[in-house]
């Protein structure tokens, strides 16, 4: 299973600006376990893949959409997130 988050700029922002997504990853105490950024893929929406980076377990994820590199007054949004362990038992 991979766990991914996918983001789509709001319109207003424009193909023209530099936009980023900087993450935090929180584990189930609140301790930082991961941060990060991600830019725009074409279709204008972010991902971010955890996998090969933690553990199975569950987290929050802090993110904030930084244009311009203008982080004043950014939206911080807090997405949970699990990551499962090994691949699903076949199913009878």
């Amino acid at each position: 299973m991979t766990a991914k988050l996918h983001r789509r700029l709001r319109p207003r922002l424009g193909l023209a600006r530099v936009a980023e997504c900087r993450y935090v990853v929180l584990n189930a105490d609140g301790r930082v376990v991961l941060t990060g950024a991600a830019r725009p893929r074409e279709d204008l929406t972010f991902q971010i893949e955890f996998d090969s980076k933690l553990p199975p377990s569950q987290y929050n994820v802090m993110v904030e959409i930084i244009v311009n590199g203008d982080a004043m007054n950014a939206q911080i949004e807090r997405i949970p997130v699990v990551i499962a362990g090994g691949p699903a038992p076949p199913s009878h």
